[in-house]
């Protein structure tokens, strides 16, 4: 998939390569679906050009020529004492690799380019297990390499599927990796304690 502009044909704006999406329902009597995507290979050039315009807003229709919007005056919240819980839980398996994002901006002659950016969120249960978070990137500014980008993340805890309930007081978090210039870890939860790290 590409979109391009008609004068740069050689170099699309946003190309994905391969996307795979898909949705199982055969545990659906035990209230659990799983739903699964795939991303391998995505490419991004953004480019802000001198006047200000973008590429990106070049594939779109441009806002100047709609007609503006009708406002309302909006209407009073109403507040409600009804409580959502999904009827369904999920086991989720997210995997995106190779996604690259370049930027041009020729007003500041700034560049940022992210390469290899990936993630990853595995869980057998959305609700009820620990869903494991993956995610890192290589970031060149101004042609200036920066360290890599490595972060996972586990959250446990979500819900009480059995109280039909969200349990955001027995939450959970752990957190680790690196970013540019810095090592960070923190583990905890939104109890009494909150999350505590370095």
């Amino acid at each position: 998939i590409e979109l391009l502009l008609p004068e740069e044909k050689d170099k699309p704006v946003v190309r994905l390569d391969h996307v795979r999406f898909s949705v199982s329902l055969i545990d659906i009597l035990k209230k659990q679906v799983t739903i699964r995507f795939a991303l391998e290979g995505m490419h991004v050039n953004l480019v802000r050009q001198a006047d200000g315009r973008t590429n990106l807003a070049d594939l779109l229709p441009a806002a100047s020529e709609a007609a503006p919007p009708s406002v309302e005056p909006p209407e009073p919240e109403k507040k409600s004492s009804f409580a959502f819980f999904p009827p369904l839980d999920s086991a989720l398996m997210v995997d995106v690799n190779d996604v690259n994002i370049a930027v041009d901006d020729r007003v500041s002659g700034r560049h940022l380019l992210v390469e290899n950016l990936r993630l990853g969120i595995h869980s057998d249960s959305i609700l009820t297990r620990q869903t494991h978070i993956h995610s890192g990137m290589d970031i060149t500014a101004d042609q200036h390499r920066l360290p890599p980008v490595d972060v996972s993340l586990v959250v446990d805890q979500i819900a009480d599927m059995a109280a039909s309930k969200f349990t955001p007081e027995n939450l959970t978090i752990e957190l680790k990796g690196t970013l540019p210039g810095s090592r960070i870890a923190a583990e905890g939860g939104i109890g009494d304690q909150g999350l505590h790290g370095t």
